[in-house]
């Protein structure tokens, strides 16, 4: 290497290096807010913490826990739209459930009217963003339907999720996603 091609380097890398660090990093608290109520919809269902920490029955609830603001990032819409599989960092949703613990998800049982024995779930609240509109924009509405729960005791796992949309973005979040399988999420 010439003594210019060392020169320009450093000189180049000395006026680069003050303009990376003045980029903006987004304020993660300002852009999500806490979800301050929910419902599980249906009559006789039950979801509780396999720590036994929580438990959430028919009817409306205050949310016992949520993820932090920056994890929400990684639950959006764009997980399962973005490759034509549904998968994203080589993930499809159907088989994250063990990733979403990392984030703040929670182990969890499922009572249902369906099934004589709980299934196991993974359940995930994430918070709202500011921008949020429409259904779920204000609380989360659980909903289990009992044809998700048929396909769970044929041995297949289900993911039931609800989307908030939001007015600065095109990609929807997920406000909660419900992991539900016949066997335990390693």
């Amino acid at each position: 290497m010439s003594f210019f091609a060392v020169f320009r380097f450093i000189f180049l890398s000395a006026l680069l290096i003050p303009l990376v660090s003045c980029v903006a990093v987004p304020d993660f608290e300002a852009m999500f807010g806490p979800y301050k109520s929910a419902k599980l919809e249906g009559q006789d269902i039950k979801i509780m913490a396999e720590d036994k920490s929580f438990e959430i029955v028919s009817g409306e609830f205050e949310p016992p826990f949520q993820t932090s603001p920056m994890s929400p990032i990684i639950w959006t819409s764009i997980y399962s739209e973005t490759l034509p599989d549904g998968s994203i960092y080589d993930t499809r949703l159907e088989d994250s459930a063990v990733h979403a613990l990392t984030y703040g998800a929670k182990k969890v049982r499922l009572y249902h009217p369906v099934v004589d024995q709980p299934l196991y779930g993974v359940l995930l609240f994430n918070q709202k963003p500011v921008t949020a509109v429409g259904p779920a924009a204000n609380f989360y509405s659980i909903q289990i339907p009992e044809d998700k729960i048929e396909k769970v005791k044929q041995g297949t796992v289900q993911v039931l999720y609800e989307s908030v949309d939001r007015t600065d973005y095109s990609i929807n979040m997920y406000a909660w996603v419900l992991w539900v399988s016949a066997e335990p999420f390693e």
